[in-house]
């Protein structure tokens, strides 16, 4: 299937980012050479792609970018462009449901069945915090939306089509639970807290996360698109393939098949002001930070919160907090650390669907020079 096929790669590699084996070669918050960090992207997209990055070490604020926003014209990407950010959305849609929790209209202990009778049946056990941490056992229903399409019924149907929640979550459901309470990473548990929210506020995820987030924090490049398969603004062209076939353009895809799960557009520049907020203490009360930095074990070399995950980067072994996203065509880094001394963001369209081994060096090198600082030669 191409969607399920491009996405497990595609969140493989951006989990992976920062999660080499641990060394200490470097002391943390060593300061980053801008000139570094700029080869760095280069070397990223020498052949193809395009990327864009923000930096901040607590005194000063660096911002680049490389490669082409269009291959077809060469055009060179835009000051603020904007991307499709993935799964880095339910880092916001947690730290919603966390202040309703601050609020007391939501109970995280609580089951589902409270807010949304019905919806999981044979699941009257599940609570909203086992959903925003990854433990529910429900299966991720982009993994059996349109079992094995063909490439045309993807690109010229699937894609364009709107999905309603409940449609993702029948999906999920009709799949089966899985045996044990363990940590599963599943894009349809962030669909249920997005139908959470909506039953609560009477509002819908994004027009509670505009509210309460991007319009307080002055997010003015960051937005939900809903069903719209567009990127307003400047944007890069996100392109994926499959083998045997010559690359796909997929910039234009109707996002409702991942919904509050991910289907938010960002900027680098955003997604650190972001971060910078969240673990700033900004966002939500000390109760509810204590939450969502509780950390749970995973299959990967990661832990997860609600709707956090903590890598480590390989040069210095600094923890790095933040969330990953994919989406087909590109991936998306955000991570700062715990003190929020050191920020980083980065969105990268590879130009061929995934990034290549070089691209994949480039991207590692470029994470560790930011939160380790240069390399010694």
């Amino acid at each position: 299937m191409f969607r399920r096929s491009f996405t497990v790669a595609a969140t493989a590699i951006a989990a992976a980012v920062a999660l080499a084996p641990t060394a200490q070669a470097d002391p943390p918050h060593r300061r980053p050479d801008p000139a570094v960090l700029q080869r760095d992207l280069q070397d990223m997209v020498a052949t193809e792609g395009a990327v864009a990055a923000r930096v901040t070490d607590g005194q000063r604020t660096w911002s680049g970018r490389a490669g082409a926003a269009d291959p077809a014209t060469g055009e060179p990407v835009a000051r603020g462009a904007r991307f499709r950010v993935g799964s880095t959305t339910k880092a916001l849609v947690a730290t919603v449901m966390l202040q309703l929790q601050a609020e007391r209209r939501v109970d995280l202990g609580a089951r589902v069945d409270r807010y949304l009778p019905g919806l999981l049946p044979g699941r009257h056990d599940l609570t909203v915090r086992r959903l925003l941490n990854h433990t529910s056992r429900l299966k991720s229903h982009d993994h059996f939306l349109h079992p094995n399409p063909t490439i045309e019924e993807t690109m010229n149907v699937h894609r364009w089509h709107t999905y309603t929640p409940r449609e993702l979550v029948a999906v999920a459901v009709n799949a089966g639970y899985l045996d044990k309470d363990e940590y599963f990473y599943s894009n349809t548990n962030y669909v249920i807290a997005g139908m959470i929210i909506e039953k609560v506020t009477g509002r819908s995820y994004a027009r509670e996360a505009e509210r309460r987030i991007l319009r307080p924090l002055g997010l003015r490049d960051t937005y939900f698109p809903g069903t719209s398969p567009y990127i307003r603004g400047p944007h890069t062209q996100m392109f994926a393939k499959v083998p045997g076939y010559p690359p796909f353009n997929v910039t234009e895809w109707n996002q409702s098949y991942a919904g509050a799960s991910g289907e938010l557009i960002s900027t680098s520049a955003d997604l650190v002001r972001f971060n910078t907020a969240l673990l700033g203490g900004r966002l939500l009360p000390p109760a509810q930070m204590r939450q969502m930095t509780t950390l749970v074990a995973t299959d990967e070399d990661k832990r997860y919160g609600l709707g956090l995950e903590v890598t480590t980067a390989s040069r210095c072994g600094v923890e790095l907090w933040g969330h990953n996203g994919s989406v087909p065509g590109g991936i998306a880094f955000m991570a700062g650390t715990r003190d929020n001394r050191t920020q980083v963001a980065l969105t990268l369209t590879p130009g061929d669907g995934r990034p290549s081994k070089p691209q994949q060096v480039a991207l590692f090198k470029f994470i560790d020079d930011a939160f380790c600082g240069t390399a010694k030669r």
